[in-house]
């Protein structure tokens, strides 16, 4: 297999790698060999961050994908995206929707992994980049966050 579009980001979830070239979302049945082209979206433009999780309960794949939008006030803000793929689809009918309240994170060093149908991450509170880092996770099911205390080794020293 070779790709020679550049990468912009990549993720791997139960055998499969999801990847951004440009502005196109692909996933990729790593066994198989099959690419599956996810439909366009305006906001993937604005990548902030994006992930692939795999929800056991539904058998379904979905494509998180969080970006910073600037609202009428002129005030950005986080905002995600989520795009679901049944397991064993061969095509990816359906469109992006938006979720509401994402908390306003920044990204901190790494990459997401997806773990028993949620996403985690490390990152800090946007509004004070002071703050230690924290865990941050993502229930793939209820599509809501939680923020996981994060042990004292992420504590700045006194």
């Amino acid at each position: 297999m070779h790709i020679s579009i550049p990468l912009l980001h990549w993720h791997f979830c139960q055998g499969l790698m999801c990847f951004l070239c440009r502005d196109h979302v692909y996933v990729c049945n790593l066994s198989t060999q099959e690419f599956l082209e996810v439909p366009y979206s305006i906001k993937l433009r604005s990548v902030r961050n994006f992930a692939l999780g795999y929800l056991p309960s539904t058998s379904e794949y979905k494509i998180v994908h969080w970006f910073r939008e600037t609202d009428s006030n002129d005030v950005q803000q986080l905002v995600c995206q989520i795009f679901t793929i049944k397991e064993g689809g061969s095509n990816a009918q359906g469109s992006w929707r938006v979720i509401g309240n994402s908390p306003d994170f920044c990204w901190g060093s790494g990459f997401p992994i997806s773990l028993n149908g949620s996403i985690y991450w490390f990152g800090n509170d946007h509004r004070n980049n002071g703050d230690p880092m924290n865990i941050y996770t993502f229930d793939l099911a209820t599509e809501e966050y939680k923020t996981v205390v994060s042990p004292n080794l992420f504590r700045p020293f006194p």
